[in-house]
């Protein structure tokens, strides 16, 4: 179960009690309890102010690098023969390659029409052909380019060494002209622009005028070939068509005659499919009147004959039936007033019988005539269709002669049409083609330039001057990169994520930057004053005038209280009284640093003096058993320490207070020294007494500084720093690189010790490029002129 210390309420300070300060919270074993170390990402410093501060801090070598690169553009432009460009455009214009549709007989002419971009493109391949340049060369007499000029030679004819004869110099010139054609589409235009480079300005015309001569030339001879040929080809294939018409024609004929054939000439087949035809459709015809004849018949056979149609209408039966119902009234009414005997009676009957028979006799004569019908029609359809047999038959003998017969009529009519057909393009080709037209105008010809335009003195001073800026900044940055150690402030914070709690200039920096010596008589009577101070409050009284040694640098801040090397350790222990977590100072720090010679020593002795200045009672522990230095820096005896107390078999709390610390002459500051060595005392740092002793020491002192060996090379500040509230980490300007800071605060991160900040130990500031960072000179002066008014008065 972890407790948690009260504050303690002090009303003498600098009498031996604790101040009134925040404890950090600790367990019953006297181990404090350990926050999680940040493990936030690095980041890496790439702001403009940092690049600037490297090319103020090395601008030497870019402007080294600048003269050098514009000396050297100079050097070469020096012997570079004046060059002179001559241009003329062109203008492209729209050709009708289908006048009188001649693109489908001219076998050279595309498939697809081309875009005007694409025939501008096609232009510009032709003008810069090889083919068209060696055309144009030969009319100035000359079948191949002139070897280019070594840079000696050129060197040579500079510095007037070397002579070129006249032909050998318009060699070369024409020869650089071909070498140098440029040829380019104006955009948004069929206008094309063409340059030459000579070393005789007149010659570049000359080119350019020669070679747009020729190209319009190759243009009109290549069109003409071009029709001449499409012609010759249009004769030929004219003349092989009409062959094959006339062979086509005469096979047809010759086969009509040894086959026999007859044809029509409107629908082009046989007299006998005709006729089969003509078959077809009677019997088609007799079959629908043989169906209908039958209906009637077979209805005729199965339905009542007075339902049938034919007895309905017939009009003898109509008249038959009306007279046989007005003699059968009349036979009616007699038969109620006379007996059937009577001869009136009789007649009626008689009569009556007569209709009877004939009725019979005419419904009778119907029937036979709808048979007959239907009979008349089967027979009909049965010789149609023997008829239909028989001509299919011989339809079907002749249907190969037929359609061998069709087959050469095909041919012979596609040959007719293919000969008329070609026959009207080539009488259309022959008026197209005696259409001579050019569609490449020349806008502006070519002229002798009026001046050279190369070499351009000014663009090769500026390219050398940009040449060497570039490589003289890439050289300072690569120099800065190889460059890995922490030279200024706020460098730590970016690259280890940590705070930086201060910045301590190197004593040469502090001499330098117009502080007033101390045998200034201003600096005198604050010294006095001071020491008067420092005696009334210490216990020791140690005589300070000419008797005492020169000031050493590891109590720099007791002994020179008013330098700039002071005020910097003021500093940090501000930072390190303000540096809260968890709304608790830290009261036990473990100081330490990657290497030695980094100063940590220094910096726990004079850190103490700072934070004794505050009333506080801060104890300095020397926990580097190894090499043992703080007994020294406070003129103290190491004959009693850590390692006897470690090794000891008192129990902590019964020590008496003066055998764990002694009074330094610093007020405030007191010290807890190694002690006697012996052959292994890392395991004491192991021991369960050490935590004991800490909890002990934290109910006594305010702050508790232990001076730990470097983190790298042993791992006592690892064991110290578990056991500390926090880490102090020391990093020499200079010398500490970053890999190193990095691999120290990473084994405490992964110790989740707390680093509560760093201090940048023996920085120089009076770099130009880094008192941006500091004090500067002006401002401590008048800091340092302005409390010597105040002493003054």
């Amino acid at each position: 179960m972890d407790m948690e210390f009260s504050e303690h309420d002090l009303t003498n300070k600098g009498n031996g009690e604790p101040s009134q300060d925040p404890v950090r919270k600790v367990s019953k074993s006297g181990k404090p309890q350990q926050s999680p170390a940040y493990s936030g990402p690095m980041t890496s410093p790439a702001g403009v102010f940092d690049y600037w501060r490297v090319f103020l801090n090395r601008k030497g070598t870019v402007l080294i690098a600048a003269v050098l690169g514009t000396a050297i553009g100079l050097l070469i432009s020096f012997p570079r023969t004046p060059i002179y460009q001559a241009r003329t455009t062109l203008e492209i214009q729209g050709l009708n390659d289908n006048l009188l549709n001649t693109r489908e007989v001219n076998p050279s002419a595309p498939s697809v029409i081309s875009t005007a971009f694409e025939e501008i493109q096609t232009q510009i391949k032709i003008l810069k052909s090889d083919s068209l340049i060696g055309q144009a060369m030969k009319r100035f007499g000359l079948t191949h380019s002139a070897d280019p000029l070594t840079r000696l030679t050129r060197w040579r004819i500079a510095l007037g060494i070397a002579k070129t004869s006249a032909a050998s110099a318009r060699e070369a010139a024409i020869s650089l002209a071909a070498a140098t054609l440029q040829v380019e589409a104006l955009q948004q235009a069929h206008i094309i622009q063409i340059t030459a480079d000579s070393t005789d300005p007149k010659i570049a015309a000359e080119f350019l005028n020669t070679l747009t001569d020729e190209f319009i030339n190759q243009k009109l001879r290549s069109r003409l070939q071009t029709n001449e040929r499409t012609a010759e080809w249009l004769q030929l294939q004219l003349q092989e068509l009409k062959v094959n018409l006339e062979k086509s024609e005469q096979e047809l004929q010759d086969f009509g005659r040894a086959t026999g054939l007859m044809f029509t000439s409107e629908k082009d087949s046989s007299v006998a499919e005709e006729k089969l035809h003509h078959l077809e459709a009677d019997l088609s015809e007799a079959l629908a009147d043989r169906v209908e004849k039958q209906s009637k018949y077979e209805i005729a056979k199965s339905a009542p004959v007075e339902s049938l149609p034919q007895i309905l209408d017939d009009g003898t039966l109509r008249d038959l039936q009306s007279k046989l119902t007005e003699l059968r009234s009349q036979t009616a009414e007699l038969r109620v007033s006379l007996t059937p005997a009577h001869y009136r009676v009789q007649r009626l009957e008689a009569q009556m019988g007569e209709l009877e028979t004939a009725f019979e006799r005419e419904r009778a004569n119907i029937l036979r005539g709808i048979a007959n019908q239907y009979e008349d029609a089967k027979r009909r359809e049965e010789l149609l269709a023997q008829e239909y047999d028989a001509q299919t038959r011989v339809v079907s003998d002749q249907a190969d002669k037929v359609a061998h017969y069709a087959r050469l009529k095909r041919e012979a009519d596609s040959n007719r049409q293919l000969y008329e057909a070609m026959l009207q393009k080539v009488k259309e080709y022959n008026i197209a083609s005696a259409v001579t037209a050019n569609n490449v105008n020349i806008v502006d010809p070519a002229r002798p330039p009026g001046g050279a335009y190369k070499p351009d003195v000014y663009m090769y001073a500026m390219l050398g001057l940009a040449t060497g800026v570039f490589l003289g900044l890439m050289l300072i940055v690569r120099q800065e990169q190889a460059d890995r150690s922490i030279h200024a402030p706020a460098e730590a914070p970016v690259y280890l994520n940590v705070p930086e709690l201060g910045v301590v200039l190197s004593a040469e920096a502090d001499s330098s930057l117009g502080v007033p010596p101390e045998s200034s008589p201003v600096r005198s009577l604050r010294n006095a004053i001071e020491f008067g101070k420092r005696i009334a409050g210490s216990d020791r009284s140690t005589p300070y005038g000419k008797d005492r040694p020169k000031p050493k640098i590891e109590l720099m801040a007791w002994e020179k209280p008013f330098s700039l090397f002071a005020e910097c350790f003021r500093t940090t222990a501000a930072s390190v009284l303000f540096s809260e977590h968890g709304g608790t100072v830290p009261q036990i720090l473990v100081v330490t640093s990657a290497n030695p010679q980094d100063g940590k020593s220094t910096m726990a002795s004079n850190l103490a003096v700072a934070l004794a200045e505050t009333q506080r009672r801060v104890l300095v522990i020397d926990s580097d058993l190894r090499r043992p230095d703080l007994h020294r820096i406070f003129h103290a005896e190491n004959r009693w320490g850590l390692i006897d107390i470690l090794q000891g078999d008192i129990e902590i709390r019964d020590y008496p207070l003066d055998m764990l610390a002694r009074q330094t002459e610093v007020p405030n500051v007191h010290l807890l020294t190694s002690g006697t060595a012996s052959r292994s005392v890392v395991h004491l740092l192991h021991s369960t007494r050490l935590p004991e002793l800490l909890q002990r020491l934290r109910k006594d002192y305010d702050l508790i500084l232990i001076d730990a060996p470097p983190v790298l090379q042993m791992a006592d500040a690892r064991v110290l720093g578990r056991l500390a509230d926090g880490v102090v980490f020391v990093i020499r300007s200079g010398r500490t690189t970053r890999d190193m800071a990095l691999s120290a605060c990473r084994r405490f991160r992964e110790d989740r010790t707390r680093v509560i900040g760093t201090v940048l130990n023996m920085w120089d500031p009076r770099d130009a490029s880094q008192k941006r960072y500091y004090y500067s000179n002006t401002y401590y002066e008048h800091y340092v002129h302005k409390e010597t008014e105040e002493v003054k008065s």
